[in-house]
């Protein structure tokens, strides 16, 4: 089973894992490609809120939250924290990407 990310916020353990069923749901809710769908958040200043909790509450605990419940989980870990959160369940669901050309584990143009 794919690894998920772990936290805590409002006093209760969550999972974010980016499997199958929640690229599938950020697709319907967004209207575009995985791929596609991704790019909205590294729009820097100009992403939106609403892209950064419908890919939350879709990773977030198998996607059982509602929308609302979901930008609760969202607000009570921070805007920063939630979308590093998001980052690092990317990175656990295309591992193979994460490590860059050299297969070390870092991207290319960072540090060893």
């Amino acid at each position: 089973m794919q690894r998920a990310v772990e936290f805590e916020a409002n006093g209760a353990r969550h999972q974010l894992r980016l499997d199958a069923k929640a690229m599938m749901q950020i697709e319907a809710d967004t209207g575009l490609p995985f791929g596609k769908a991704v790019k909205l958040l590294n729009a820097g200043e100009d992403v939106r809120v609403t892209d950064m909790v419908t890919f939350f509450r879709a990773a977030l605990n198998g996607g059982k939250l509602t929308m609302d419940e979901a930008a609760e989980v969202f607000v009570a870990v921070g805007f920063g924290r939630g979308g590093e959160l998001l980052g690092e369940a990317i990175t656990l669901a295309f591992p193979q990407e994460a490590k860059g050309a050299s297969g070390t584990g870092k991207r290319k143009g960072t540090a060893a």
